[in-house]
């Protein structure tokens, strides 16, 4: 069962809920783990929550910090055709105690999760970092990109599982 914090169903929007669960629910069948760690999510009242409480700008949609998800309403989501930030976001969840180095983590994210990106090499593996800081939507889809590009490069050459044992760091 997901936790929803701003309980959308409890407030009676069962269809909002169900959209939640649809997304979160193909992520677990692309990956098809064996147990999962059930998420916090919580979906803020209005874009101005989300920035107070994440200190990061409304157009990101979404962000996963200290075991939580935290999304804009689902209302602009639905809008902006923009549901893969959902699965994005699930994924960070999924991978969060892999302690992956952050262009693994991201790219995984956009390889499962989404956007539809096109693979390029952006920035260098040490750069996306600080580009996946930036307040530009562009930018930050460039640093999405090329974090997609190493990922599945490496995938190709040597195997998911193996990938996932390699790059996996203990805390």
């Amino acid at each position: 069962m997901i936790f929803i914090i701003l309980n959308l169903l409890i407030a009676g929007d069962t269809h909002l809920a169900s959209i939640v669960v649809d997304e979160i629910q193909k992520v677990r069948q692309v990956l098809r783990m064996d147990t999962y760690r059930e998420p916090v999510i919580y979906i803020t009242r209005d874009v101005n929550e989300f920035y107070e409480i994440t200190g990061l700008s409304p157009v990101r949609g979404g962000v996963y910090i200290n075991d939580t998800i935290y999304l804009i309403p689902l209302e602009k989501i639905l809008a902006s055709n923009s549901l893969y930030i959902i699965r994005h976001e699930y994924v960070h969840h999924i991978f969060s105690e892999y302690n992956f180095p952050l262009w693994v983590d991201e790219g995984l994210a956009v390889m499962i999760g989404g956007p539809e990106l096109k693979r390029y090499p952006y920035f260098r593996k040490e750069e996306i970092e600080e580009y996946i800081q930036s307040l530009s939507q562009d930018t930050l889809h460039m640093a999405y990109a090329s974090a997609l590009f190493y990922v599945t490069k490496e995938i190709e050459r040597i195997g998911f599982e193996n990938f996932i044992r390699i790059y996996r760091r203990e805390r």
